[in-house]
């Protein structure tokens, strides 16, 4: 048991050192190596009708991320009972509040449109993804819960909650760098700050 509560905070830590690591550099820096060329490359993959980009975006936004994080506190109930359910709304407050302070305190530029195709007018600070934070609070906190609930979740149940929420997590990602809305690491920053926050969540949960 000790050794198991060691690793979790080793773990843990060390995640947490670099997401504060990622922050710090994206205050320094407009965009990381790669993060140009891969939004390029997945701008060339899709077409020019970006509906289906806008309509994940609009999943993580006023109203309807208030009926995403309702169906996950009803399967996070499901699957670890009430506790895991209220904290569900925890992850998804908390992470909704810090992102703009975050955006303030970074103020890391969104992608501009002299090296990318940027559809729309993306207003605000791009590091971290606010998308990104409202699906690692909801998704990604699903995500995290049923890799953890090994035991008392069948295994089709837990497989199907897994590969869904990857790869909405996936596609949400990307649907926010095709859209010139933000870089990659920028997505990748708001999802590890998110599953550090989930993980410290769901350890209280199961404790």
């Amino acid at each position: 048991m000790a050794k198991q509560l060691d690793s979790f905070w080793v773990k843990w830590g060390v995640t947490l050192i670099v997401a504060s690591l990622l922050s710090a550099l994206a205050a320094r820096y407009a965009y990381f190596p790669g993060d140009v060329e891969f939004t390029r490359f997945a701008q060339s993959i899709f077409p020019a009708n970006l509906t289906w980009a806008r309509a994940i975006t609009d999943s993580a936004e006023w109203p309807l991320s208030v009926g995403l994080l309702a169906l996950i506190v009803a399967i996070s109930w499901r699957l670890a009972g009430r506790r895991a359910g209220l904290l569900a709304i925890a992850s998804f407050a908390v992470l909704v509040a810090l992102s703009p302070l975050l955006k303030e305190l970074i103020e890391r530029p969104r992608p501009s449109r002299a090296l990318v195709r940027v559809t729309g007018s993306p207003s605000g600070y791009s590091f971290p993804s606010g998308f990104a934070m409202t699906y690692a609070s909801t998704l990604g906190y699903l995500l995290s819960l049923a890799l953890t609930r090994r035991q008392s979740t069948s295994d089709g149940w837990r497989r199907f909650i897994t590969i869904t929420c990857l790869l909405l997590l996936i596609a949400g990602g990307i649907a926010r760098i095709v859209l010139g809305a933000h870089w990659l690491s920028d997505v990748l920053g708001g999802y590890l700050i998110g599953f550090v926050w989930a993980a410290l969540l769901i350890r209280i949960a199961l404790k």
